[in-house]
């Protein structure tokens, strides 16, 4: 005996492209929904004040930060370091053509979220004492400052995302 479930289109196309998928077939579209469903399991969760008391371990990292991780990523946690950075749009898209090699930009994603990562990136690059030496480094290499800024707001979603998939609080010593 069959069943239906009706699934939200526009989620799954979205998803999808923040996975780098374009392509379109029956067996690309079948592991996307598979991975889809994988994603918004809503058994096992971790309660949310389990998780915002997880997410404020991290040190500097604000209230609201934490709250639209939460609200915008419940996936988060679920999700290896790349497709956490790909669903908020942090992930460096390459713009290549034969032997031209084009530049690196971030797009994609869930755009809200992204601009909060970044605004979040301004702060713990200035007063995090692991990831403010990180940026020093990016810097002293001859980074840009925006760039170095969203290499933080990288690092940052990473570590949210380990945060939240061992379940223990974030250390010094885990980030390095």
């Amino acid at each position: 005996m069959a069943f239906a479930v009706q699934l939200p289109p526009a989620q799954i196309k979205v998803f999808a492209l923040s996975m780098g998928k374009r392509a379109k077939s029956d067996q690309i579209n079948a592991e996307l929904i598979a991975r889809f469903l994988a994603l918004r399991l809503e058994v096992g969760r971790t309660p949310p004040d389990e998780k915002l008391q997880l997410l404020r371990s991290i040190p500097d990292i604000g209230l609201v930060s934490v709250a639209m991780l939460l609200a915008e990523m419940p996936e988060l946690g679920r999700m290896t370091a790349t497709e956490a950075a790909a669903m908020t749009g942090l992930a460096p898209m390459a713009h290549d053509s034969g032997a031209m090699r084009g530049k690196r930009v971030i797009s994609g994603g869930r755009r809200s979220l992204r601009h909060v990562l970044f605004q979040a990136g301004l702060a713990v690059a200035c007063h995090n004492p692991v990831l403010k030496v990180v940026a020093k480094r990016m810097k002293q290499r001859g980074k840009p400052h925006k760039l170095v800024i969203v290499g933080i707001a990288r690092r940052l979603i990473t570590i949210t995302n380990a945060v939240l998939k061992t379940g223990l609080p974030w250390r010094v010593s885990s980030a390095a």
